[in-house]
Parts: structure tokens; sequence; C-alpha cells
């Protein structure tokens, strides 16, 4: 009896282990994503994450990520389509999400401040 016990305590820890590497390696995966800015590697992870219900800081960041980096590209694409009425209206948005999110613009390879200048000299 005290054998089985045992046992079954063995294989909860082993689970619970093996549960924290996935954990960790998520994690270090979602850290690298973001580092290279990647965002479909970032939304995978966060899918994987929202699977595993992982519930750590950097779920949060990699949120915050998506959002920035997908702005970027409708901002990028605004600039690159050269109409002035696209770059005004998405730089109205802009200035409204990076208002609501002062953060955005401290993310290590985050363009938007870069694009709102190029969009205002465009403008002129």
């Amino acid at each position: 009896d005290k054998f089985k016990l045992n046992l079954r305590a063995k294989k909860e820890v082993d689970h619970a282990l093996r549960t924290v590497e996935r954990i960790d390696a998520l994690e270090r995966k979602l850290k690298l994503s973001i580092k290279e800015r990647a965002l479909m590697d970032i939304k995978i992870a966060e899918a994987e994450a929202v699977r595993e219900q992982f519930d750590r800081p950097i779920l949060a960041e990699a949120k915050e990520v998506i959002s920035a980096i997908t702005l970027e590209i409708k901002v990028d694409g605004a600039i690159k389509s050269r109409v002035i009425e696209e770059m005004e209206q998405i730089q109205e948005v802009c200035e409204k999400e990076m208002a609501s999110h002062p953060d955005w613009a401290k993310q290590a390879g985050c363009k938007l401040s870069g694009f709102m200048a190029q969009i205002a000299a465009t403008m002129l």
C-alpha cells in the first residue's frame, strides 16, 4: 500500500515537473519571438500559452507587442500608400493608441514613433 502511494506521488511529481518544463520552454519561445518582433511566432506562442493556461507576465507583454506590431503594419501601409487621407486617419488612430499604451514606444524595436515622424514630414 505504501509502495502504491509512493509510486502515485512520484508520477504526480513527474507530471508537475514536465508541466513546469513545458511552460518554461513556452516562456523562452515567447521571449525570443518578442525580441525578434516576429508577429506570427508571437501569435502562435500566445495561442499555445492560452491553451496551456499559462499565466505569466510575459503573456501580457506578448499581447501588447502583438497590438503594437499590428498597428505598425497598418501605419507602414498608410505611409507606403502616400494617400494623405489614409495617413491622417492612421495618424489619429496611432496617436490614440500610443496615448492609451505609453509602453509601446518603449518596446525594443518599436517603429511607431519613427512612423509618426515620417507621416508628419510627409504631410508638410
